[in-house]
Parts: structure tokens; C-alpha cells; sequence
């Protein structure tokens, strides 16, 4: 079904807080500091960080950022996604933009995207941490 394009957020139910992907990412992200624990002493104590300077030598990058980069990352995405579900209501309600999906829909589809994301995201993490 599709939601009328003419009324506004004010006449529709709210956004609600994506608190199963908010979850789902804190614990991906959990996971991802535990794989980081675990291959800590594996790690060089600074990693090439695939750019070339004018030197010609690659640019290195420190261990702590290359293990906390992609857990703060998840963190962040978790805060965007929860903040800006509720300050882009906000927004809508008072520039009266219509709005094309229903609160509930938009919910899911917001624990949808946190939840795949995350997942990717400790994959990559993943796949990194073992490279080096």
C-alpha cells in the first residue's frame, strides 16, 4: 500500500527508535573489539595505510586507530541512525513534508539497514585485522 504523498508527518504515527538494529550493531560492534583483542599481539605496532607520500614511502597508520576505527564507526552509525530518526520527524513536522512511508515501515527499514551494515562492517573488519 501506498502512503499518500499529500499528508504530512504530523497526520502519520512517529518514527520509532530502531532499538533491534541499534542492538544488533552494539553487539557487532562488540564482536568486532573481541576479534581485535584477540589478534592484538598479531598486529604490527603500525600498519601501511595503502597511501604514498611525495617521499615516495607509504604513510603508515598507528595500531590503536587501525583496530578502534571500524568498532567507533559501527558506534557512530548506531547514534546517527537513533538521533536522526528522531530529529528528522522533527524536521519534517515543522517544514510539513510529506512523507512516503509509514512509521512503522520506516522503522524497519532503519533496524534493516543498521543491522546490515554493522554485519558488513565487521566483516571488513574482520578481513583487515587477518590481512595484516
Amino acid at each position: 500500500m501506498v502512503a499518500n504523498p499529500e499528508e504530512s508527518v504530523v497526520e502519520r504515527e512517529a518514527v520509532p527508535v530502531p532499538w533491534v538494529g541499534a542492538v544488533f550493531a552494539s553487539l557487532m560492534a562488540l564482536v568486532a573489539v573481541g576479534v581485535t583483542a584477540t589478534l592484538w599481539s598479531e598486529l604490527p605496532e603500525v600498519v601501511p595505510s595503502g597511501k604514498v607520500g611525495l617521499d615516495g614511502e607509504p604513510t603508515m597508520t598507528s595500531r590503536w586507530l587501525f583496530a578502534s576505527a571500524m568498532p567507533g564507526v559501527i558506534l557512530l552509525l548506531v547514534a546517527v541512525l537513533t538521533v536522526g530518526a528522531r530529529l528528522g520527524a522533527g524536521f519534517q513536522r515543522a517544514l510539513r513534508m510529506p512523507v512516503f512511508w509509514s512509521g512503522r515501515s520506516l522503522g524497519r527499514l532503519l533496524n534493516l539497514h543498521l543491522a546490515t551494515l554493522a554485519a558488513f562492517l565487521t566483516a571488513v573488519h574482520v578481513v583487515m585485522l587477518y590481512s595484516e
